[in-house]
């Protein structure tokens, strides 16, 4: 193991300190201080010193330096860790485009990541469910990743209108039902999101489909996409279908203490305890809440 420069000068120190002072005394004691770990260790010297004594304190001496290094080394791994947690709770637009760049070629986690926040009640109506019968509706949503007035990278999510129906008031990506017209999955993502909360698609950047999820009370599969807005945008919500638009700073949902679980009513099993995600000091759980997992695990393995 190599030693640090200032190791070195501190091993010459002791050599001469311990020199000095063992001459005058029968017992020495040392101590010194190194970016604020305090080593103190007394060594007994006898005045005269034969060749066994001399070995036994160099062989003490260089394991203390080796393991003031393993500190040393241990610290810069912590410090480099605090450094990670504070990129993830000041999260700027431009780092994220930067980690989105990366998350284009990675291999995406799919169920595993899922399965962190899907509700038990989904895993039971799948196992009851075949798949050969399944002849699902297609849909498609977007998630989108766009800057705020101070460069603070965030992502949006509308609060969808009251109505009859498994997603009823439910917070939700923007998106919807693959149309005749649309010639694909992601023009679906697009259009819906240019109808729902007013931005141009043409602006929009798609940097990668992510996984399908298939919802059974609704018999629809979701095909979600990842996007980049590149400007501050004004969202103009769908009246009919739109009842909030809610900004979510990304570093939210990197923070874990976010996540947890709670109570919550649905349509098709009444009072249930699901994984959730309190984001904006709102509840997202679900199939919205199973592709935010896949985003959570995608940007932590690029950050």
């Amino acid at each position: 193991m190599s030693i640090s420069p200032y190791l070195v000068v501190i091993r010459t120190l002791l050599e001469v300190k311990v020199s000095t002072y063992f001459l005058k005394n029968g017992i020495t004691f040392l101590s010194f201080s190194l970016n604020g770990f305090s080593v103190t260790f007394s060594v007994l010297f006898l005045r005269i010193l034969d060749d066994l004594g001399l070995f036994v304190f160099i062989l003490f001496r260089d394991l203390l330096l080796v393991s003031v290094e393993v500190f040393l080394q241990l610290n810069k791994k912590t410090n480099s860790r605090l450094a990670s947690n504070q990129r993830i709770f000041i999260m700027q637009f431009s780092i994220v485009e930067q980690l989105v760049s990366k998350i284009k070629y990675l291999s995406l986690p799919g169920e595993k990541a899922h399965s962190i926040m899907m509700p038990p009640v989904r895993q039971q109506l799948l196992k009851k469910i075949s798949k050969k019968s399944l002849q699902p509706r297609q849909s498609a949503v977007l998630a989108m990743f766009y800057p705020d007035l101070n460069d603070q990278a965030r992502f949006v999510l509308i609060l969808r209108e009251t109505y009859k129906g498994v997603h009823s008031g439910q917070l939700s990506f923007p998106g919807g039902k693959f149309e005749i017209d649309d010639t694909s999955l992601e023009i679906t993502a697009l259009r819906e999101t240019e109808e729902e909360i007013g931005l141009t698609r043409e602006k929009i950047h798609i940097i990668r489909v992510l996984s399908q999820i298939y919802i059974p009370p609704s018999n629809f599969t979701v095909t979600p996409y990842l996007g980049i807005f590149p400007y501050h945008p004004t969202f103009v919500a769908q009246a009919s279908e739109v009842k909030a638009i809610v900004e979510v700073p990304i570093s939210e949902l990197l923070n874990d203490q976010n996540t947890g679980f709670q109570k919550v009513t649905t349509s098709y099993a009444g009072m249930i305890e699901v994984p959730v995600y309190t984001l904006e000091n709102k509840i997202v759980w679900g199939a919205t809440a199973m592709i935010l997992s896949e985003l959570k695990v995608l940007l932590k393995m690029v950050l």
